[in-house]
């Protein structure tokens, strides 16, 4: 993700967890509970089903890397969530799960 200055995600929720890699910038993420700041070179850790929202709040841009560890439905359901026309690229990565 590539959030400009003072910009924002929507602030949604989802059945699935997601880890986010901040490689730039700094902001805050914002849940039903106290929001937490967040800086470039850490991680956040976000559980299923917690209404959430990363921000921006400063002057230049934050970028970030979403993971999801599953596939399938999740995939859609963020591209849904976060109105990623269907047919083109989700900027959440997505890994599979592997069983042996």
């Amino acid at each position: 993700f590539d959030i400009a200055p003072g910009e924002n995600t929507p602030y949604h929720q989802h059945p699935w967890e997601h880890e986010v890699f901040i490689v730039e910038g700094s902001g805050e993420l914002r849940t039903a509970d106290t929001p937490q700041r967040f800086s470039s070179g850490e991680a956040v850790y976000v559980p299923p089903n917690t209404m959430h929202q990363f921000r921006n709040t400063e002057a230049k841009r934050l970028k970030f890397i979403c993971v999801i560890p599953n596939s399938g439905a999740a995939r859609q359901a963020t591209t849904d969530v976060l109105g990623y026309p269907r047919g083109k690229s989700n900027p959440c990565l997505h890994l599979e799960r592997v069983v042996s």
